[in-house]
């Protein structure tokens, strides 16, 4: 059935934990909370996001949309949602995300789309947490090109599913170095992916505001995955 809501727009503000604007900030409002993590991963990658975006989720079959638009020097966002967006959306539960790439992370909360002016109130982005690994081979020579993600606490599946995390995901420097900054706080788990060697995951990283975590050097192993706790 179409929705009540017709067309509207949601507002809000993207500010620091001091309550400072964050200018320039992409927001993006989704149908769901996979489809929204999504969307930040497109932001992440520098992939900018067509003004509204439909992305399909072959694990439910069902088309999703994400909404996107941009803070103004205030912080401030007004993001319009036509008549048809609205019906796509619902009037239900809404994701809502803020993110400034590369150095904060995304903060996510839940809201309704309403009749008129949908406010959300302020977004707060945290300084995040930082990590950095050099992946080596056993001579202890550098490993370059290999994908590292690192699993963070991140969106809320909503009422009819459990917590969900998001991944972020770097490439290896000429070096084997991989730096991640503006990551959720809580306990990280990391993942390494290469033609040579077999997957690694490390998990309980523990993640902290404005802490490094530097792993050093990690050696992989061809013949083995490792699994460990830092």
């Amino acid at each position: 059935a179409p929705s009540a809501v017709g067309a509207t727009a949601v507002v809000g503000r993207v500010v620091t934990v001091q309550g400072d604007a964050v200018p320039a900030a992409d927001v993006v409002v989704a149908t769901t909370g996979m489809v929204l993590a999504d969307a930040v991963k497109a932001v992440l990658e520098a992939r900018r996001l067509a003004a509204a975006e439909v992305i399909l989720k072959p694990a439910s079959r069902k088309w999703g949309l994400a909404v996107h638009g941009t803070a103004g020097a205030d912080g401030g966002f007004r993001i319009p949602v036509t008549e048809e967006q609205s019906v796509a959306l619902g009037t239900g539960q809404l994701f809502v995300g803020a993110i400034r790439a590369p150095s904060d992370v995304a903060v996510f909360l839940t809201s309704e789309l309403q009749s008129g002016d949908t406010h959300v109130g302020d977004l707060v982005l945290p300084a995040g947490a930082r990590l950095r690994v050099r992946l080596v081979d056993a001579a202890g020579a550098p490993v370059k090109g290999a994908s590292v993600g690192v699993r963070a606490p991140g969106i809320e599946a909503g009422p009819l599913g459990g917590p969900q995390s998001w991944i972020r995901y770097r490439e290896t420097a000429s070096d084997g170095v991989a730096e991640f900054a503006g990551l959720p706080t809580g306990t990280g788990e990391l993942h390494v992916d290469t033609v040579q060697w077999m997957s690694m995951r490390m998990p309980g990283i523990p993640l902290r505001v404005g802490r490094l975590v530097d792993l050093g050097d990690v050696e992989l192993d061809p013949g083995a995955s490792i699994a460990g706790v830092v």
